[in-house]
């Protein structure tokens, strides 16, 4: 049962290590998009468009701070889904190391 279980940490752990990392990753792919949206919300604001850029709740992205934190949603999401899968993997190796023989 400990080898099974010590295997599964490991995996777990992996798993969580990989949604933090590509996180890291897509960062400057992230910004490159946020700064597109910036400029094309200056080009509707320069048209007259008004507010046309809402996020998925319905959110005006009408400051720059606006389209900061709609972008951060995804990446506190991933964090928080590596965190938890990097703690259970280190509580299922101590589960494991406890009822070792």
């Amino acid at each position: 049962m400990a080898p099974c279980i010590e295997i599964a940490s490991s995996l777990v752990a992996f798993a969580g290590a990989a949604f933090l990392t590509y996180e890291s990753l897509v960062v400057r792919r992230r910004i490159r998009a946020q700064s597109g949206l910036e400029r094309l919300r200056d080009i509707l604001n320069k048209e007259g468009a008004g507010k046309v850029l809402t996020g998925k709740h319905g959110e005006s992205l009408d400051s720059t701070e606006a389209l900061q934190l709609w972008f951060a949603e995804r990446t506190v999401r991933y964090s928080w889904v590596g965190f938890i899968l990097v703690s259970l993997g280190f509580v299922l190796d101590l589960v494991a190391k406890l009822i070792r023989p």
